[in-house]
């Protein structure tokens, strides 16, 4: 077991830190480096020397959900799933958000969204966290 204390803080992001965040972004340019656009915090953390060794940033999005009642006809399904998915990216482009988020667990419309409105898969695997009221 280690018994080492290792001293770290945790603090508010500040635009003097850009540089130390930058060296660590360029040593792993998979992550890309995430705008500050629709953010609801940022932060860092300083190891015991004062050194930043991470970022952190909490990101606003929007999420497009859409409950199809399955026992209509595939045309109004189709129609439905156009109407709605415009819907959602115009009301995601007006709040200003950078990117429009859809869970699929169906193949057919997967591959809908990506063919007609451009969808992407994203890198990574998408987890969640139910917070309570």
């Amino acid at each position: 077991m280690d018994s080492e204390c290792i001293e770290m803080k945790l603090r508010d992001f500040k635009m003097s830190d850009a540089a130390a965040i930058d060296s660590i972004f360029i040593r792993q340019p998979e992550l890309g480096i995430p705008s500050l656009k629709n953010t609801a915090d940022t932060a860092v953390i300083e190891n015991g020397d004062g050194k930043v060794i991470a970022y952190g940033v909490v990101k606003l999005y929007a999420e497009g959900v859409l409950i199809l009642d399955h026992r209509i006809r595939k045309r109004e399904k189709a129609e439905s799933v156009i109407l709605m998915v415009r819907r959602a990216i115009d009301v995601a482009r007006k709040s200003g958000l950078e990117n429009l988020y859809v869970i699929s667990n169906d193949p057919n419309y997967t591959n809908c969204l990506k063919k007609r409105f451009g969808f992407k898969n994203s890198s990574g695997e998408t987890l969640f966290l139910e917070l309570e009221a």
